[in-house]
């Protein structure tokens, strides 16, 4: 019985009202009602017992002016009474009002049922029956007692489940199914609160009727882990193809059976219990995960079986968490496999990979010398830079890598300097820098090349931008000026090398007395010696003796 089809309601009576005053409104209604119909309610007000069915189903602790006006909202807008919360209206009268509305308001099921659970929560035995005597005390009928009042709440409890699988109902399974999982992940927080009573008990029948297809679901997840476990297991040889189909299928299978399984997952966290069945099929499949990477290094099997418990097994604590540790460390195991297979790298396949990168140079040398700019030889270089990267040092092939890098460093500034492929240059010594960074002394080798190919390569760039920017008038004035700098220097020059002028000293003229001798040379000193003239002139640096006598 809802609050609209209420001998109250269909009377327009009140609780307050007595035996003389019901008998009236009664009178007032022969107009409108059958006299069969008018006897039946009033049978039905004046029973003790079926009074208190009725006083339960309509709105205790209301005065007549509040129940108008919120019949008024469920005739007119029910939507409104999702805000009347159960702050100044008493949850049962909400409850009442809520589960009338439910055929209403089919676009928001999921929030009228919520409400409803929450108020009857907060219904509150005690005041229920304060509600219902004070006024039966008044209008003199018989009082009701506590023990009543809490059956009739359940039967009120029983009432709204019954709306409610009604309106359930007419939702085809996967909206059903979607229904139930969002009731109880809201109801609950996703399993951090306790659930309401009304969503236990929905999620109760919802049990029942899921049982069998979730058995059924739970049949295929376990056939695929024994058909996983043969294969892995298999004495012939494992079948590499089938045991990934077959770990599809399970994967697939078991969230199947996760969506059915998921509502009572959360209802069961909530409730700080434990899910048996959950928990005994996440054992299997982590024995299985662990059964494939131990006894037969099936690392990636096992990671994506430990991921699917963590998705799947998200709402069982214990499941989830060993889950977790499980993954870490499988990825740790990984990362070290990972590790081992880089460094795994053979002294054999070193060796044809430098054999590889010493072709490669010989012919990109061969090719540079016939034409230097031909296309291929980006690609060719591309090539030697991927084979560059996977050289590593090992103890003995130490010699034969450091000749091939020598040889690589020196094609790249070959590149650089004679043909002027800067990038390749630089790319090919990046590279070589990656390999040796820490190792020395290649790696400061490297390194320098590098940073003095990218300055003189910056130098250049910015030597043709200010080529570009300048205009060309002053391109040729620039050209002038620089000419008759160099004319003049030349010019200063020659003036700064010519010959030395003659000598310009003065003509000496004196007279130098002969030698006075007599017969057979000897000195007469009897005779007067006679007085010679001689005059003497500069000569040029050039002159010989004979040419240029200085004396007269």
């Amino acid at each position: 019985m809802d609050p609209l089809n209420n001998p109250f309601c269909l009377l327009s009576a009140s609780v307050w009202d007595d035996s003389a005053k019901l008998q009236e409104r009664i009178s007032e209604k022969s107009l409108t009602l059958s006299h069969r119909t008018l006897a039946r309610l009033h049978s039905i007000l004046v029973d003790p017992r079926q009074r208190l069915m009725v006083e339960m189903a309509w709105l205790p602790g209301l005065s007549e002016t509040e129940s108008d006006h919120l019949l008024g909202l469920l005739k007119k807008t029910p939507e409104r009474l999702l805000s009347q919360g159960s702050g100044p209206t008493p949850p049962l009268a909400q409850a009442n009002l809520l589960v009338a509305a439910l055929p209403q308001a089919q676009n928001r099921r999921l929030d009228f049922v919520l409400a409803l659970a929450e108020a009857f929560d907060q219904i509150d035995p005690k005041e229920v029956l304060a509600a219902i005597n004070e006024p039966r005390q008044k209008a003199g009928w018989p009082l009701a007692n506590l023990d009543q009042i809490q059956m009739e709440i359940k039967e009120r409890q029983a009432y709204c489940l019954k709306t409610i699988r009604e309106q359930l109902d007419q939702l085809a399974a996967p909206q059903r199914l979607t229904f139930f999982t969002k009731l109880v992940e809201v109801g609950t927080n996703q399993g951090q609160k306790p659930p309401q009573t009304l969503v236990v008990e929905i999620l109760n029948e919802f049990r029942q009727e899921a049982e069998l297809p979730l058995n059924q679901r739970a049949r295929r997840v376990f056939e695929l882990i024994s058909a996983l476990h043969a294969l892995i297991e298999a004495p012939e040889g494992q079948d590499a193809a089938k045991i990934i189909s077959t770990a599809e299928k399970l994967s697939k299978a078991t969230k199947i059976w996760d969506q059915l399984a998921q509502p009572f997952q959360i209802l069961a966290k909530s409730q700080g219990q434990n899910q048996p069945n959950s928990q005994i099929m996440a054992m299997k499949i982590r024995e299985l995960a662990f059964l494939a990477y131990n006894s037969h290094g099936y690392l990636s099997l096992a990671q994506n079986l430990t991921k699917l418990l963590g998705e799947v097994f998200a709402e069982v604590v214990d499941v989830a968490e060993q889950a977790e540790k499980d993954r870490v460390l499988l990825d740790q195991l990984a990362q070290v496999a990972e590790v081992k297979a880089k460094d795994q790298l053979s002294d054999d396949s070193i060796r044809q990979t430098l054999a590889q990168v010493v072709s490669l140079v010989k012919d990109i040398n061969a090719q540079l010398k016939k034409n230097p700019q031909d296309a291929e030889l980006t690609q060719e270089i591309d090539q030697l830079i991927a084979l560059l990267g996977t050289i590593a040092l090992s103890a003995q092939t130490e010699a034969a890598v450091e000749k091939v890098i020598l040889m690589s460093r020196t094609l790249a500034l070959s590149l650089r300097y004679h043909y002027g492929r800067a990038n390749s240059a630089m790319a090919i010594l990046s590279e070589l820098s990656r390999i040796f960074q820490g190792t020395e002394p290649f790696g400061s080798l490297f390194a320098s090349d590098l940073e003095s190919i990218r300055l003189n390569a910056q130098a250049r760039l910015k030597w043709r931008d200010w080529q570009r920017r300048l205009p060309k008038f002053w391109k040729i004035a620039l050209i002038a000026l620089i000419f008759l700098a160099l004319l003049a220097g030349f010019l200063f020059s020659l003036k700064n090398h010519q010959p030395e002028p003659p000598s310009t000293k003065p003509l000496a003229i004196h007279l130098k007395p002969p030698l006075a001798s007599g017969p057979g040379g000897k000195k007469n000193p009897t005779v007067e010696p006679a007085k010679r003239l001689i005059i003497e002139w500069p000569c040029p640096e050039s002159g010989t003796k004979d040419g240029c006598p200085s004396q007269l």
